[in-house]
């Protein structure tokens, strides 16, 4: 038995922060999407374009994916395990809830894509503007649910044995060669 109570689990757990960092990673790589569809849509297909698309196809077909596989491989799944009582019902709704969008990022990013790499090989394209702001915007919303909701939760119910399994799986999953 741990001399810790299942309970007592702050912020800094190392899993907890990989998922906050790579969120904050996300908002970010969002607002370069929605940059760059403003720059082309003013008609700015340059290197700094060229460049900026490459990015933002790397992260998320990459770090993106890994951080989707984070969650469904290895959040989610210790956190139904370990609901009990009243929470399992809520637990269920939440992750299938956070699985469905999951299914909707992965199809917004598949409709992106092609004008992206377009872009990344210097061909005159533009991005939807309204596939970029459905796909930000549910992001947004993806990350805030996930703050506000998940991630405390996870932190509750979640021993440090736990947590400690997540982060190993987070950085193997990171440290797999290409």
């Amino acid at each position: 038995m741990s001399a810790q109570p299942a309970n007592a689990h702050a912020a800094d757990q190392p899993a907890l922060d990989m998922l906050h960092t790579c969120h904050a990673r996300i908002g970010r790589e969002c607002a370069s999407l929605r940059e760059l569809a403003e720059q082309l849509h003013a008609g700015g297909c340059d290197e700094q374009a060229r460049q900026a698309a490459a990015k933002v196809v790397r992260y998320f077909d990459i770090a993106g994916r890994m951080h989707h596989d984070d969650e469904e491989r290895d959040l989610f799944p210790r956190m139904l395990a370990a609901a009990r009582g009243a929470l399992i019902g809520r637990m269920s709704v939440l992750i299938e809830s956070m699985r469905d969008e999951h299914r909707q990022l992965d199809s917004g990013w598949s409709a992106l894509r092609p004008s992206l790499d377009a872009v990344a090989r210097g061909e005159r394209s533009t991005l939807d503007p309204v596939l970029v702001r459905k796909f930000t915007l549910l992001y947004q919303s993806h990350i805030a649910r996930e703050e506000a909701n998940v991630l405390p939760l996870a932190a509750r119910i979640l021993d440090a044995a736990q947590m400690g399994e997540i982060g190993t799986a987070m950085r193997a999953r990171r440290d797999k060669p290409c």
